[in-house]
């Protein structure tokens, strides 16, 4: 077996740890001949809940492509375990390219995965959108900006990049990162903040974009439209985000229009909550109750929102039955001195 470690912590620097940012997911890759790979990961899975003081949360997912989740508790990182996903280590270099071109794709690509993870719309598993789709609607946006941060990778200077296909699929793009002001003109021309980007980001999927007509790519730079792709669920899903090289698989696919709603009126909420300033007092107390208690989300209109269960309020003590308790615990004190008094004089009786 031979496995190659790609790690989003050392190859993709959207996936930087930051002291807000706790997540690390990692990639592995095996290559085999003959073993079959749901097999597989159910044994490997099997053998790391074995490790209980070094893994936890060590989870099977039976997808397209299924894989292997775990966390890790000494390194505190998530991860996932793959066979025969070599497309994966391709997209990975790819973002990490990304991320090199300017540190302001790093800040934003981790704040947006760190608040969705907050409000719970990045659980792909739970009906929400991976948080390497959102990585991709970042990257798409920052490309549409006038003018751009980010060049289209997979469009540039291909008459220079050697051919490189896995399977069907091409895998071309400029790496080059260093000379890459060189040849790109635009390169260092938009000067927005990172809080200017973030506004930005969110008016864009809530104001500007045409999710009824368009796809998500980071592959061209113009607009790719739904009837081109033809996918069989096109119609029934609202979003839908291109895979840059599996252009057949849409990473919004399980995605339903609850869902996706939701999604954007989370967005909306951000919007009008930064816009406003009077967001501090009311996220931070739903956040408190979301990370204290678990199950609450930031908007009831989530799918799979459930109304947190009414604590029964605690039934206030009678003075008698206050004042029964310090008897209780001053008997049982006093009947504690009197075994060890009684102990301590058997003891001087034997000497």
């Amino acid at each position: 077996i031979k496995i190659d470690l790609y790690s989003c912590f050392y190859h993709n620097r959207i996936n930087l740890r930051y002291r807000t940012l706790k997540i690390l997911p990692a990639f592995f890759h095996f290559t085999t001949r003959t073993m079959d790979h749901r097999t597989t990961l159910r044994q490997i899975a099997k053998i790391l809940k074995n490790f209980h003081l070094k893994f936890s949360d060590v989870t099977f997912i039976d997808a397209t492509v299924p894989i292997v989740k775990f966390y890790h508790l000494k390194y505190n990182l998530e991860g996932d375990i793959s066979v025969e996903n070599r497309l994966a280590v391709a997209n990975t270099k790819l973002l990490r390219a990304y991320a090199d071109i300017d540190p302001r794709v790093t800040v934003l690509g981790s704040f947006v995965k760190s608040v969705t993870k907050m409000c719970d719309i990045s659980d792909a598993s739970a009906g929400g959108l991976s948080s390497y789709g959102y990585t991709l609607m970042v990257i798409h946006y920052l490309q549409q900006l006038e003018p751009p941060l980010l060049p289209v990778l997979q469009e540039f200077c291909l008459d220079t990049v050697e051919p490189s296909r896995i399977g069907n699929w091409d895998v071309r793009f400029y790496q080059d990162i260093k000379n890459l002001p060189k040849v790109w003109s635009r390169h260092g021309h938009n000067k927005m903040s990172v809080g200017e980007l973030w506004l930005g980001f969110l008016y864009y999927y809530v104001e500007v974009f045409n999710f009824e007509e368009f796809v998500i790519s980071i592959r061209q730079w113009s607009p790719l439209t739904k009837g081109f792709k033809r996918w069989p669920e096109i119609k029934k899903r609202f979003v839908a985000i291109e895979d840059p090289f599996d252009l057949s698989r849409n990473l919004a696919k399980h995605l339903s229009r609850n869902m996706s709603n939701y999604i954007l009126s989370v967005f909306d909420y951000m919007l009008e909550a930064c816009y406003s300033k009077c967001v501090s007092k009311h996220v931070l107390k739903t956040y408190e109750s979301w990370r204290d208690d678990g199950g609450v989300f930031l908007l009831e209109g989530h799918p799979l929102y459930k109304p947190p269960k009414a604590k029964k309020p605690k039934k206030q003590k009678t003075a008698e039955e206050i004042a029964a308790r310090k008897k209780r615990l001053l008997d049982r004190k006093l009947r504690r001195e009197h075994e060890r008094l009684q102990k301590l004089q058997n003891n001087n009786k034997k000497d």
